[in-house]
């Protein structure tokens, strides 16, 4: 018995913020969803889910579920402003100094 992985592509916000990060980061990748393992204590996830020029940047403890959340907006071909968002929640929920 053998299993055939299928591999999601990342097209628009999702590859943008995709490329944002090394391959380990990416706990999964589906069509306007990605999930991140950035924390540094490996618990909690950081979720976006991107769809008509909004974005919801979700912090997801497994057990509690979201516990921080923010919006953002994006233009359809430009994603700076996500990407950008982004990193501003992630430095506030992880206090990272080195974004």
């Amino acid at each position: 018995m053998s299993a055939i992985a299928t591999a999601t592509v990342a097209t628009g916000p999702i590859a943008a913020i995709r490329a944002c990060f090394p391959g380990e980061s990416v706990e999964s990748v589906t069509e306007g969803v990605i999930v991140l393992q950035l924390d540094p204590y490996g618990d909690r996830l950081v979720k976006v889910e991107a769809a008509s020029g909004t974005a919801t940047i979700s912090l997801v403890h497994p057990q509690l579920g979201p516990v921080a959340s923010a919006s953002s907006s994006y233009a359809d071909d430009a994603f700076d402003g996500l990407t950008d968002d982004l990193f501003k929640f992630l430095k506030g929920v992880f206090n990272y100094t080195w974004m």
